[in-house]
């Protein structure tokens, strides 16, 4: 059974919304406003309400030339249901369904929304969605799955692509060793810095790593590596490469004999992308020198990357890592809290809004990091906990994607990271279950 939409309109916009929820998230063809509509076919009329079998509205949106600022309104209804762009018109969804996704999809809000964090970026407290109180909630994934169920109830031998949930591991390795291939100079001078402090233990561990005698802490990977394999997870691994060293971008040498060795290794069972240094943001020349020194390391080409410090800038960042040869990117969530900042757990095409086309690269949005639980909210290990598995919980609910982003530091159970490889083991092997 085929999808026949008929609308008053057609453009790049619409097109998009359409292959996104017809093709990509149901798995079947549609086709829009054709010259003979197909006997045996769902009938969607959107802004239209004769001759249809469900009937969407039409607030307009779709239809904009240019990039305005506002915000859509939202309503909530006693079922707990969010709608943004609603409508009063009589129709089978009380909303612009193919709108509020697109307003989401398309990062429309963050090129109207000047406000950005002092890494200027946008984080969580400047979206539309925690304004209003439902960044926690997947609502694009909560709508495909209305509209899957409405037409499912209509037309009840359809027959749609079965969506299961599935989770991601993906690290990003910001230094891959704490001590080792810093160079002479940076140990000397950060072994008389915890002399003075009187830091005695890691002096102590520093001396020990250095002359062979134990292993650098933040080198996990083996752990990394048995957890994966026990719960069947292929992780992805991005790696900072940065030239220069800077208060952000601290990464030891990666031609260094130890980190090639690493990445040997990590190439043997994982995915490995590029994590672009902090001042990558706006500058693609170090985009293209990164991309080209972990190649090298490597020995084969780097499609995926994550920005460090999540820092984007939309749509300049991705027009950027397209030009320099990147089909996927898995930098679209929050640092300072867990969250869904596109609206949805799964990967989706790119829609430059500027240039009115989708990009040849897929989104890759993550629902929560580690450090937005410890380190910018001070969480527990306990209430860290909870919030994982409460996303757990939710996500399966969803059939969505669970990607989880951490650092490979934090499997080294040192200080305040203590308890959480366990932690990450068990979130990995309650979603399995």
């Amino acid at each position: 059974m085929q999808i026949t939409v008929k609308s008053a309109f057609e453009n790049a916009k619409l097109r998009y919304v359409l292959d996104y929820i017809f093709v990509e998230r149901f798995g079947c063809n549609y086709e829009l406003n054709p010259d003979i509509e197909a006997v045996d076919s769902v009938k969607i009329g959107y802004g239209i309400s004769e001759n249809v079998d469900i009937a969407i509205p039409n607030t307009g949106f779709l239809q904009e030339n240019e990039i305005i600022n506002f915000e859509p309104e939202v309503k909530i209804d006693n079922k707990n249901q969010i709608f943004v762009f609603p409508s009063d018109l009589s129709s089978d969804l009380p909303f612009d369904i193919f709108s509020a996704i697109f307003f989401f999809l398309s990062r429309y809000e963050e090129y109207v929304n000047a406000d950005r964090d002092l890494h200027q970026r946008f984080d969580c407290q400047h979206s539309f969605a925690y304004k209003n109180g439902f960044h926690n909630r997947a609502v694009v994934d909560e709508w495909v799955m209305m509209l899957r169920e409405h037409i499912a109830e209509k037309f009840p031998k359809i027959v749609f692509k079965t969506e299961m949930p599935s989770i991601s591991l993906t690290i990003d390795v910001d230094m891959m060793f704490s001590y080792q291939t810093k160079g002479l100079l940076r140990n000397v001078a950060a072994a008389f810095r915890d002399f003075f402090k009187g830091k005695f233990a890691s002096l102590v561990e520093r001396s020990c790593v250095l002359l062979g005698f134990r292993k650098d802490p933040f080198n996990t990977f083996d752990k990394i590596e048995n957890i994966c394999k026990k719960n069947n997870i292929v992780p992805i691994f991005f790696i900072l490469c940065a030239n220069k060293r800077t208060a952000f971008d601290k990464n030891g040498n990666i031609r260094k004999k130890k980190s090639v060795e690493i990445i040997k290794k990590l190439k043997t069972f994982s995915e490995i992308g590029l994590h672009p240094s902090y001042y990558s943001m706006n500058n693609k020349e170090n985009i293209f020198e990164e991309k080209k020194l972990l190649e090298e390391v490597l020995g084969q080409s780097v499609s995926k990357a994550r920005f460090h410090f999540l820092r984007i800038n939309i749509p300049k960042s991705y027009l950027e890592l397209s030009e320099a040869g990147f089909t996927d990117d898995y930098t679209m969530g929050f640092a300072s809290k867990e969250g869904f900042r596109a609206g949805t757990t799964l990967p989706f095409k790119f829609f430059d809004l500027q240039n009115n086309k989708v990009l040849p690269l897929t989104i890759h949005p993550f629902s929560v990091m580690d450090g937005s639980l410890r380190d910018y909210q001070k969480l527990s290990l306990q209430e860290s906990e909870k919030i994982l598995m409460q996303k757990t919980s939710y996500i399966k609910s969803i059939n969505g994607c669970f990607q989880l982003l951490i650092h490979n530091n934090i499997m080294s159970e040192k200080s305040m990271w203590s308890g959480w490889s366990k932690l990450i083991e068990n979130v990995l092997e309650t979603f399995k279950s």
